[in-house]
């Protein structure tokens, strides 16, 4: 079995960290990729989450277990290619800590996925409370997870913590084009 990490910063203006590790030895598999979790606050405002409160619609992504669902088909259409990237999204299912609350309370459609940089700077930018990677991380975490999966160690879960270190910086898009995924 195998297992998605994603150790995020308290201070959730940072990118964090994804890895993947095999449970059973405790092993790294491939590289730590650059990630986010941070809501765009206009947006979460607008639907009246106005700190972005993890529990609550359009917040931060909530912290807990998750179980990995799987990989969905590419996006085809530019819209969604900007919103979510080409390679397809990881869905989650929401299973313990923060993150069954925040399904309690109504919180549905949180995956890994990539989409458009912002085109000032290459920064990642916020998104409605899902994990955003760079497009060619999810790219390779996809060929990864496909790896795992084609052998004896299958990915089962996703772990969100906030107690990752600091990274680099994200976009400071105070709002998010994106809705439900259409996956």
């Amino acid at each position: 079995m195998a297992t998605i990490y994603v150790k995020l910063p308290a201070t959730r203006i940072y990118t964090g960290l994804l890895s993947v590790r095999k449970n059973l030895v405790d092993e790294q598999v491939g590289n730590s990729l650059t990630c986010l979790g941070k809501a765009a606050f206009n947006t979460a405002a607008t639907h009246g989450n106005p700190t972005a409160d993890p529990l609550q619609l359009y917040g931060d992504t909530p912290t807990g277990e998750y179980l990995y669902i799987g990989i969905t088909e590419p996006a085809t259409s530019d819209d969604d290619i900007h919103k979510y990237g080409p390679y397809g999204a990881i869905k989650m299912e929401p299973l313990k800590g923060d993150a069954a609350t925040a399904r309690n309370n109504g919180r549905t459609g949180i995956m890994i996925h990539g989409g458009a940089v912002d085109p000032a700077n290459g920064l990642l930018r916020r998104t409605n409370g899902c994990i955003r990677l760079f497009n060619e991380d999810i790219q390779y975490l996809k060929g990864l997870i496909d790896q795992l999966n084609s052998g004896s160690d299958q990915v089962v879960n996703v772990i969100i913590t906030d107690d990752g270190e600091q990274q680099g910086n994200c976009a400071d898009n105070s709002s998010c084009d994106e809705t439900e995924p259409p996956f």
